[in-house]
């Protein structure tokens, strides 16, 4: 059985967007995943969360798998100007591991 294996780095920034733009953002682990990583070989069988905090005013599409089974593809929209959403996606791989990855997405000022 394998155990599994949580790995959370920093949070990454998104660029800007503002309240009208419904953006794609990616989110990947093929630095994970490659050649000198620490899961050579391993890719994504699910992503088990998706989700934005704080909840209520951020349109956030379900995730997709992408690019080899190593990224999550999730579109973005709405927000409020002047505030950074942290958006957080968890995903379970092919060895049984567990991955987290957060991302800030800042929303601009409407001008």
């Amino acid at each position: 059985m394998a155990i599994a294996y949580q790995y959370a780095p920093a949070a990454e920034e998104a660029p800007a967007k503002t309240p009208e733009d419904y953006l794609d953002y990616t989110l990947s682990w093929s630095l994970e995943f490659g050649p000198g990583g620490g899961s050579p070989g391993d890719s994504i069988t699910s992503i088990t969360s998706l989700g934005v905090s704080p909840s209520g005013t951020l349109v956030l599409s379900s995730g997709t798998i992408i690019l080899s089974n190593q990224a999550v593809l999730f579109w973005a929209g709405s927000g409020i100007p002047d505030f950074t959403y942290e958006i957080t996606t968890q995903i379970l791989t092919t060895l049984g591991r567990t991955y987290t990855r957060t991302l800030l997405l800042p929303v601009a000022e409407i001008l």
